[in-house]
């Protein structure tokens, strides 16, 4: 993708994913977007005393959370914990979890996420 594209995307999906799912909830009486308030306080509740999390925040149905130096290498390390996520702006990892996440793989996602910064900030990958 050019960067310009996947900036697009990236806006359609954030812009226009919480818009159809507030549609899509109205529609139906499902609760599709609650997932995102629930993984986000167990981010907070796990991540923000974390000496290397700088900022946990949610665009749409994207969720970021910004360290405190550059992290390429993560993704490899999240995939021996088999999570996968990507890195935008060298600092911020990028979850976009799918629409019809349960409680307890939130739940997963967190611990699995804190395996994962802890392990990279103490045996970090050479390049």
């Amino acid at each position: 993708f050019l960067p310009a594209m996947e900036d697009y995307i990236c806006w359609i999906f954030t812009q226009k994913g919480s818009v159809c799912c507030q549609d899509l909830q109205k529609q139906s009486n499902l609760k599709l977007v609650s997932w995102k308030d629930y993984l986000m306080a167990k981010l907070h509740a796990n991540l923000d005393q974390h000496p290397h999390v700088v900022s946990i925040r949610g665009q749409g149905l994207m969720i970021g959370i910004e360290l405190d130096r550059e992290c390429r290498d993560l993704p490899r390390v999240g995939l021996k914990h088999r999570l996968l996520f990507n890195i935008v702006s060298n600092h911020t990892v990028r979850l976009l979890p799918a629409l019809i996440l349960q409680e307890n793989e939130a739940d997963e996602i967190c611990r699995r996420l804190v395996k994962t910064i802890d392990t990279f900030y103490h045996f970090p990958l050479s390049p």
